[in-house]
């Protein structure tokens, strides 16, 4: 089987202008003077800059690691361990499908457990949730009988891309801390619908259904602990105490997806383009902060990235 490694390719053999990927690195300097960044087209590496920071630096990913626990639910489903129609927390009216597309109704916190008031029925609205998260964590936990999450993480989605520079605290909200070349090898995976170079480890069917809206009549935006485009630009949304812009704009193709992180920490991912950008970053900017910053600087990064490689 091949091994992939990161080979660069000059920028002006694909087209693409130097000073582009300059103001994409100005955009990155902009959100904190400590972040990496690596953009991979069609296997090249295009991009790859560190700034006070080094290529061994493990960035603290915050909710970019939900991106992680997307694979872990499609290796349930893909097993038949799990079914998005299954219910959960002993309730007939909140099945796998409402904690991974954030419709359940749990409030934010990342500690809340099955009994916590919700802020609406299952299934009636959307509110990001790192709590309904860490929920479909244990449900998938259980499902698979393990005792340590990141074990699985490891074994069957981490060592086979042979990305083995992080630590993880087992939480689906947050607690990934890993180095951009992993998180590129990551995005590469999904660029891939689950395929590794001949090693199929998640079905591309499954793949598919994870990163294309999967309430669109209630939020365009999110699939399965992925941000999508499939369904185009959602209103502007602001409800229980968040307020999220478009992260996408026209000019994107409906194919991209994306993780995002509280210390604008992307995992950018473009199938269309042959793209996998990512960016490690530090700092905290919430999502759930009252305005629309963090939306707003992912949106930013996306055109960045777009206006460098697309001539």
């Amino acid at each position: 089987m091949k091994t992939f490694i990161f080979e660069n390719a000059e920028p002006e053999s694909l087209g693409i202008s130097p000073a582009g990927l300059g103001d994409l690195i100005a955009y990155s300097d902009s959100l904190s003077h400590e972040n990496g960044l690596l953009l991979l087209s069609h296997d090249r590496v295009l991009l790859e800059r560190y700034s006070a920071s080094s290529e061994t630096t493990k960035w603290n990913t915050y909710s970019t690691t939900k991106s992680f626990g997307a694979a872990l639910l499609v290796l349930a489903l893909d097993s038949g361990a799990i079914r998005l129609a299954d219910n959960v927390c002993g309730r007939t009216d909140m099945t796998v499908h409402h904690l991974a597309s954030m419709t359940a109704g749990f409030p934010k916190p990342s500690d809340i457990t099955c009994d916590a008031e919700l802020l609406f029925q299952p299934g009636a609205d959307f509110a990001y949730s790192d709590g309904g998260t860490n929920i479909l964590r244990d449900v998938i936990i259980d499902a698979f009988g393990v005792e340590d999450i990141g074990v699985l993480l490891r074994d069957r989605i981490l060592a086979p891309i042979e990305a083995d520079d992080w630590l993880w605290d087992g939480r689906f909200s947050a607690g990934l801390h890993m180095t951009v070349r992993d998180m590129a090898r990551y995005g590469r995976l999904w660029l891939r619908k689950g395929d590794w170079d001949g090693e199929r480890l998640f079905s591309e069917a499954n793949a598919n259904l994870a990163t294309r809206a999967s309430n669109p009549d209630l939020m365009k935006a999110y699939g399965y602990l992925w941000w999508v485009n499939s369904h185009g630009q959602p209103e502007p949304y602001d409800r229980y105490g968040f307020k999220i812009n478009p992260i996408f704009t026209p000019r994107v193709p409906a194919d991209a997806f994306m993780a995002i992180g509280a210390s604008r920490t992307f995992i950018l991912v473009v199938p269309s383009l042959e793209l996998v950008a990512v960016r490690g970053g530090t700092g905290f900017v919430s999502i759930q902060s009252g305005d629309t910053r963090l939306s707003d600087e992912s949106r930013g990064f996306v055109d960045s990235v777009l206006a460098a490689l697309v001539t």
